[in-house]
């Protein structure tokens, strides 16, 4: 199966539970390759 690349952007708020989930449970077909957010002091 071929992989999906993905860019995440906005990874505050509501992306970051996107973040969390592909880290905690990655998937055959994602390739997280990056990510973009414009305020990364609300971030964890």
């Amino acid at each position: 199966m071929k992989k999906a690349n993905v860019v995440l952007v906005g990874i505050g708020g509501y992306g970051e539970i996107y973040v969390e989930d592909i880290f905690e449970n990655p998937h055959p077909s994602i390739n997280l390759i990056g990510a973009v957010e414009p305020y990364p002091e609300r971030c964890r």
